[in-house]
């Protein structure tokens, strides 16, 4: 099955006759060798004293083994230039040459008998042409071994998630800061450019993963070269050229992995989805730059073979057309979604990147029907399409397209709310989120993660209309706070549950319209010993929009300490809360209230699903708080 999944091998015969063929003709013949002869034609017979240097070179890189030597010389000229010697001609004839066997012969004048060339000469050209050949078959060992470093990786993280050692938790609070002071809020670089930049964890798993790679792209390369005018750098060059080709398709499967949302990473290790984005984004790029190095190398030593070359292949080699066609898409591919572009066009962009993709897979599949390495390919396309499957199977038991209905809760800030029925078709639980498929638009087949929660049997949705699908909907909403009717699918649920009842006390932050989550879990604390619930908004009128959900735990949740801070009070009445939620007027001081709230409790978890810059304050925050305590965090936010 591997050899599907690599060029297949060029045994050492193979390589001999290529070396002694192309030694053979660095020298002045007395025959005029005709197209009709094939490449390998003057070296397996149609001129003797070629085909005799031909063999008295494998026979000294057989180290004097006349009859190994011939026997291979005889079966690779009988494959590759279609004669029918025996083994006793090839015997024969070399028994013949070495009578006339010269050694030393000046190139510059004809030469009519075979040629014994020096030892030292053949050894170091063979080599040169092994190693070219061999970096093929490297680059497969190579990919698989970054392949299993990161799956060996992904297991650690896997078992390391059910410890909770003191240790353990201080690497974890190390991994948990941010890089900066931001993580899911925007962050502009260099004055122009607009990114979300990474954990320190997720900065550190990056780096260990470049590393594995930079090693294995530079591992083992000695240094040869040939008398036919390739020096050392034109070695290199080829070497580098065939093994950074392999590490770029090496790399496609788990660059697919990484951004399907039925992913087996995720759900290994419990990283959210956005980890899983960001790993992928940055694997795709180090496939791109592999591939785009073989490329370039390959045009380079064209370049340097001769100027018309390059043309000439692009025209009459599909390798070579292909091979141009595939290192484009991916430096569009790459380019295209970066977070500035794809956070603004994003319907544009998962249009693009899907058509692209196709293309890219298509390319490549061109590109390496003969050469080999097609295992890669066909493996992430069967990825893809199985978590394309898996993404139908979830609309289909959800029940497809369902009846459902939206109102406006603010029409001052666009926020509004959409209601499905939910017959238990769909399994629900605390901090899950799914794709939302609307009907009623023009962009209906492009899903939307959103927050779920529950009311009742019904699956609700808050969104605030930004642009594309949710802009759509917005403006067909009568703006009177009536339901509309819509058709809408739901794919999911995906995400994970945080164990809350396996800790003492619970602090649950959030704002706005990211209320769904941390609600939720609420729902699953009937065991904890206390909760303290943290919701951020900008007035009034949004936590009389959502009485219908918080009234019942307000009243039920004994345990349970409430606090709505309010930042932009308008005074509107809100004398249904019940006395026991303590309602402020400004924004809160989130060191004091994680600091304060955590220092009470020795088993505590920390649940935030907030405004960018709020979840990156509680984050760093909270990171501080777990070398001091037992604290474990879950960020239910996922932006990518």
């Amino acid at each position: 099955m591997t050899s599907s999944f690599r060029s297949p091998d060029i045994p050492d015969g193979e390589v001999r006759l290529i070396t002694c063929n192309l030694l053979a003709a660095q020298f002045k013949w007395g025959y005029d060798a005709s197209p009709n002869d094939g490449y390998f034609g003057m070296c397996c017979g149609k001129y003797l004293p070629f085909a005799q240097t031909v063999m008295q070179c494998f026979v000294d890189l057989l180290q004097g083994d006349e009859v190994a030597a011939m026997e291979e010389y005889t079966t690779y000229c009988n494959a590759f230039a279609g004669t029918s010697l025996s083994v006793e001609e090839t015997l024969s004839q070399f028994s013949n040459a070495t009578n006339y066997m010269r050694t030393g012969d000046s190139r510059s004048r004809s030469s009519y008998d075979p040629i014994m060339l020096p030892t030292d000469v053949l050894k170091q050209n063979y080599n040169f042409f092994y190693y070219v050949y061999y970096n093929f078959r490297l680059a497969f060992d190579c990919s698989m071994m970054v392949n299993i470093s990161v799956w060996m990786i992904i297991l650690m993280l896997a078992v390391q998630k059910w410890f909770k050692f003191p240790w353990l938790r201080k690497i974890r609070s190390r991994f948990t800061s941010t890089i900066s002071s931001t993580h899911h809020t925007e962050t502009r670089l260099f004055g122009w450019y607009l990114t979300i930049l990474p954990t320190i964890g997720e900065t550190w798993f990056l780096l260990l993963f470049l590393m594995i790679n930079v090693l294995v792209s530079f591992l083992h390369y000695p240094l040869f070269s040939s008398i036919t005018g390739e020096g050392k750098l034109i070695f290199l060059v080829k070497c580098v050229a065939n093994r950074t080709g392999g590490l770029a398709f090496g790399l496609l499967p788990l660059t697919v992995l990484l951004a399907g949302r039925n992913n087996i990473i995720s759900w290994l290790t419990g990283m959210p989805y956005s980890s899983m984005i960001f790993y992928h984004k940055w694997a795709a790029r180090l496939m791109t730059i592999y591939g785009f190095a073989h490329g370039m190398l390959w045009v380079g030593y064209c370049l340097w073979q001769e100027a018309e070359l390059l043309a000439r292949y692009l025209k009459t080699t599909p390798l070579f057309g292909w091979g141009f066609l595939i290192t484009a898409l991916s430096v569009v591919l790459v380019v295209k979604s970066s977070y500035m572009w794809k956070s603004k066009r994003y319907e544009l962009f998962l249009t693009l990147h899907i058509v692209l993709a196709a293309i890219f897979f298509y390319g490549c599949y061109k590109h390496c029907e003969e050469l080999g390495w097609l295992g890669w390919i066909r493996l992430s396309v069967a990825l893809w399409v199985l978590d394309r499957v898996l993404r139908f199977v979830k609309i289909l038991r959800f029940g497809g397209l369902r009846p459902a209905w939206a109102k406006v809760l603010d029409s001052d800030h666009e926020i509004f709310q959409i209601t499905v029925p939910n017959t238990g078709s769909m399994p629900f639980f605390p901090g899950c989120y799914a794709f939302l498929y609307v009907w009623n638009t023009n962009m209906f087949w492009h899903g939307h993660p959103f927050s779920l929660m529950q009311n009742g049997t019904d699956i609700v949705i808050i969104i605030k209309a930004k642009d594309g699908m949710t802009r759509q909907v917005y403006e067909t909403l009568p703006k009177d706070g009536s339901n509309f009717p819509l058709r809408v699918a739901l794919e999911g649920p995906y995400g994970h549950e945080a164990p809350v009842n396996q800790y003492q006390h619970a602090l649950l932050i959030t704002s706005g319209t990211a209320l769904p989550g941390p609600i939720s879990y609420l729902q699953r604390m009937s065991e904890m010993a206390e909760c303290h619930f943290v919701w951020i908004i900008s007035n009034e009128r949004f936590l009389n929009y959502m009485r219908y959900i918080l009234e019942p735990y307000l009243k039920q949740k004994k345990k349970a300490c409430f606090e709505v801070y309010i930042t932009r009070p308008l005074h509107t009445d809100v004398s249904w809360v019940p006395s026991n939620v303590q309602i402020h007027h400004g924004r809160p001081n989130l060191q004091e209230v994680v600091h304060q709230d955590l220092a009470k409790w020795n088993n505590s978890v920390v649940i935030s699903c907030a405004l960018p810059f709020v979840d990156d304050q509680v984050r760093n925050y909270v990171a501080k708080e777990m070398q001091q305590g037992t604290v474990d965090y879950y960020d239910e936010l996922q932006v990518w």
